[in-house]
């Protein structure tokens, strides 16, 4: 064979591998494309169904404090006239069925007739200070947000739910229940340690923290301290105060984050959850390692049998 139709063939060969080799690498960053985008689909559906049964167990304590609430309003709501003789025994009854710390009666001029579960009473207290007290008595049922307690310094939630006679309110029914409750809800481990709930606020601002946290360190609002872009907290934000659901990555001290934020349904509340990309893509990573060096096997073949051919 002539040289230069050698070195033709040669020349032949060595593009036929450029380009069979572009062609592998072009379908491989397609498929990681792929896998990618689902990977990152995956994890949004999976952390999305595990914190939304976060939210479904605030939701249903919540729900079913305030239809404690509303029954006995209904039952105190029979009477024409408010008899605190007929009232305060039936509320020191049960407050001894629920997990409430405190349970009052207020009436029209904000003044609270309450009873701790500890047995402690305390009658005309001058309640018109309270916010959730001015709402209740507009008419609607309302969970406060948490706050300090007054009387114990405790870190509380109060209920309020309208007592009404023939369409007019006489009254309400109001009870306190400590927030720790809700801190052993959200203190539960998820994926193994790798994730922990939190409460937050529209503005990312901490409500109610989990006793652990995946970023071992105090924190007063979730963009603290993190390397987001501008244009993804805006967007966050945004999601939040419309009250619809978002999920973002989040970088802090160098490692990758996925976060959530589903909202709660009461006042802003959002449940907020933070992972690993190391956790939620192991399953990825190995994945597309397994596929990398199928590929380079493919290419390592191509290699040899043409040198084999051309050597004959």
């Amino acid at each position: 064979m002539e040289e230069g139709t050698i070195k033709k063939q040669i020349i032949l060969s060595g593009i036929l591998v450029a380009v069979i080799s572009g062609i592998l690498m072009f379908i491989g960053c397609v498929v990681y494309g792929s896998i990618k985008g689902a990977q990152e689909k995956e994890a949004q559906k999976y952390m999305r169904e595990v914190v939304s049964q976060y939210r479904s167990i605030i939701t249903a304590q919540i729900d079913g404090d305030l239809q404690t609430l509303d029954a006995l309003a209904a039952f105190v709501g029979q009477d024409e006239t408010v008899d605190f003789d007929f009232i305060l025994p039936r509320l020191e009854v049960e407050s001894r069925r629920n997990d409430f710390v405190r349970m009052g009666f207020i009436s029209t001029d904000r003044k609270g007739y309450l009873m701790d579960t500890n047995g402690e009473k305390r009658y005309d207290i001058d309640l018109s200070d309270e916010d959730f007290i001015q709402e209740t008595l507009s008419g609607k049922p309302v969970v406060s947000e948490i706050t300090e307690d007054r009387f114990s310094g405790e870190t509380v939630v109060f209920y309020g739910v309208p007592v009404t006679h023939n369409g007019n309110i006489v009254g309400a029914i109001t009870a306190t229940r400590l927030a720790s409750g809700f801190s052993e809800i959200i203190s539960g481990e998820i994926f193994g340690g790798a994730a922990y709930i939190h409460v937050v606020d529209s503005q990312g601002n901490f409500i109610l923290r989990s006793e652990h946290a995946v970023i071992d360190r105090p924190l007063n609002n979730v963009f603290d301290d993190g390397e987001i872009a501008e244009q993804t907290r805006l967007s966050i934000l945004s999601d939040m105060a419309r009250g619809g659901d978002s999920f973002a990555t989040f970088r802090f001290r160098g490692n990758d984050y996925w976060a959530t934020f589903i909202p709660v349904g009461i006042n802003d509340w959002q449940i907020f959850c933070l992972v690993s990309h190391t956790f939620l893509n192991h399953n990825f990573s190995a994945l597309f390692t397994v596929c990398l060096c199928v590929m380079a096997c493919i290419l390592a073949l191509f290699v040899v049998l043409f040198l084999y051919i051309y050597s004959i």
